[in-house]
């Protein structure tokens, strides 16, 4: 009696689920006057950890960001910063090109028809859009009364990167720029410059002035290249160093 073969059992491997949807973007930045490629222009998918900078043909590409509709902040020193919508196709490659107007150029007046839902202040107001963008280092309150027994100066120089020196703070790649002249960093106090920054030979605010106990929150941005529009300037080529008061009760 022939005894039937026996049943052969196949395993099944089931694929992993599909990755989230990715996109492509790239594009090329120039001078809005001349037509001529920006090399080291940097550019920012809001929302994402996602950035780069140019190359020296004004070139950009940024792979591997989830698909969906962002802005992209294009911005460089010297030249005003642009923001602009884009749609990220699944899959796709998506075209963003931008042309950057030079920072002393000034604009025809614009009139205003809308209010934006969401502004953005340039004050204390404005710091967690700022921290948002993710361009510079932020300390809020809760963070300053653990730090409270620290001076001011001791919290930039640990956790900022900033170079402090004899209680003044610094570019942190450009301390010394030779025949005396040093790179300050420019502070604000609630919005307010206090002293100058940039490259000269006067001495500077004295971070001293300023306890971390009477402090809400703070910002450090320690390049031009990272320093919001609004704090920008010839005194900002250092970088800036915004402090806010606390609020009282």
């Amino acid at each position: 009696m022939t005894r039937p073969a026996p049943l052969l059992l196949t395993a099944m491997v089931l694929a992993p689920g599909a990755l989230p949807a990715q996109a492509v973007l790239t594009g090329t930045v120039r001078a809005d006057s001349t037509g001529t490629p920006l090399a080291g222009v940097e550019i920012l998918v809001e929302g994402t950890a996602f950035r780069t900078t140019t190359g020296p043909n004004g070139r950009f590409a940024i792979s591997g960001i989830p698909a969906g509709s962002r802005f992209v902040l294009f911005r460089s020193v010297g030249y005003h910063p642009v923001r602009t919508p884009v749609l990220l196709s699944a899959g796709d490659t998506t075209f963003a090109n931008a042309l950057l107007v030079p920072g002393e150029v000034i604009l025809p007046p614009v009139e205003v028809r809308a209010t934006p839902d969401a502004p953005r202040g340039v004050g204390l107001e404005g710091f967690a859009e700022r921290k948002r963008l993710g361009m510079g280092q932020f300390y809020e309150a809760e963070e300053l009364r653990r730090s409270e027994h620290l001076k001011l100066s001791d919290l930039l120089r640990r956790k900022g990167g900033v170079v402090i020196k004899n209680h003044v703070a610094y570019h942190p790649h450009r301390l010394s720029l030779g025949g005396g002249h040093n790179c300050v960093m420019q502070l604000y106090y609630n919005g307010a410059p206090v002293g100058r920054g940039g490259i000269h030979d006067a001495r500077p605010e004295d971070l001293r002035l300023f306890e971390i106990s009477g402090l809400e929150a703070v910002e450090v941005y320690r390049s031009a290249a990272q320093v919001p529009p609004e704090y920008g300037g010839a005194t900002g080529g250092c970088g800036v160093i915004l402090l806010w008061s606390r609020q009282k009760p």
